[in-house]
């Protein structure tokens, strides 16, 4: 750059950036600008420093609510897709059942009451697909708030005990971890959302039952890691191939698609179990069982920089 300016060209440096008095960021533009005739010769160069702050502050703006419009029309062709192909199949079960009510008064009554509860139990997976597509199409925009509280997690997990007994009377929760853990700031409401879907899971895919062990620990911050709490669900279902344990994430994978097939779900739990962890900071995993079925970990951040939280009275 310096012999491209004594040879009478300017030239561009870049842009520099250093802390400002106010604590903050400051963009300077360095450019080298040849003096005098360059036909006559250079008589020196002169280094330009240029304040660009103000530059940069709009451009990287732009860039930002540019990747959030992108962000935005990706969500919406996914609540279309989503909406369009999920939705089709249970309501056109509904609308045949609800005509077979009207068309056939005078069948009988227990094949008309199981017509009707074929309506309610379609109607209900409706409700469910509606409610998860919406999470999915809010995960990541400025909509979805998570409304954390500070407080110990350990009850709320000692309450699943109770959930279980309500699923399934064919499986039972033994637990592992200390009787108090150290208080983290989470949004309850969606913490149970991401624990009823792993528990849900464990029990849908492992119908013969069995003990369902749930494990809480704090994790000191290593390497790559935060202090955090670690929770992991271990069942002893079919597990999860190696090959698909990152895309049973995505929507609508469910492990071993031929078995998913058999067992009624709407595909998106994890999915958004996973985008609701990945929004308090946290991380989720699936790995195989010692012995035969799947452990899902997911991890919380003890610590979340500028986040305001309220404390539990």
């Amino acid at each position: 750059a310096l012999e491209a300016a004594l040879r009478g060209t300017p030239a561009h440096l870049g842009t520099a950036r250093q802390p400002d008095r106010a604590g903050g960021e400051q963009a300077l533009s360095l450019s080298l600008i040849p003096l005098g005739d360059p036909a006559r010769g250079v008589a020196g160069v002169v280094v330009v420093v240029l304040d660009v702050s103000e530059r940069a502050r709009l451009e990287a703006e732009l860039r930002t609510q540019n990747q959030r419009a992108l962000e935005a029309r990706d969500r919406l062709r996914l609540v279309v897709e989503l909406v369009s192909h999920e939705l089709r199949t249970p309501l056109t079960s509904v609308l045949g059942y609800a005509h077979l009510l009207v068309d056939r008064p005078e069948a009988e009554p227990e094949r008309r009451a199981h017509w009707a509860g074929l309506v309610v139990d379609k109607a209900r997976l409706m409700a469910r697909l509606v409610g998860e597509i919406t999470d999915l199409a809010r995960l990541g925009s400025a909509s979805f708030v998570l409304r954390k509280v500070e407080a110990d997690l350990s009850p709320l997990l000692q309450g699943l005990g109770e959930d279980l007994a309500t699923l399934s009377e064919r499986h039972r929760l033994a637990f592992d971890m200390p009787e108090q853990l150290p208080q983290l700031a989470f949004d309850r409401d969606r913490i149970v959302q991401v624990l009823d879907n792993l528990l849900s899971n464990a029990v849908k895919f492992w119908p013969a039952g069995g003990e369902i062990q749930l494990r809480a620990r704090a994790r000191p911050a290593e390497p790559g890691l935060p202090r955090r709490i670690e929770v992991a669900l271990a069942d002893g279902g079919p597990g999860v191939p190696a090959g698909q344990r990152e895309r049973i994430f995505e929507p609508f994978r469910r492990g071993d698609e031929r078995q998913a097939r058999r067992i009624a779900g709407t595909g998106l739990g994890l999915a958004v179990s996973k985008g609701i962890v990945e929004a308090h900071g946290g991380r989720i995993r699936v790995e195989d069982r010692p012995g035969g079925g799947a452990v899902f970990t997911f991890w919380l951040p003890l610590e979340a920089p500028g986040t305001e939280v309220e404390r539990e009275a």
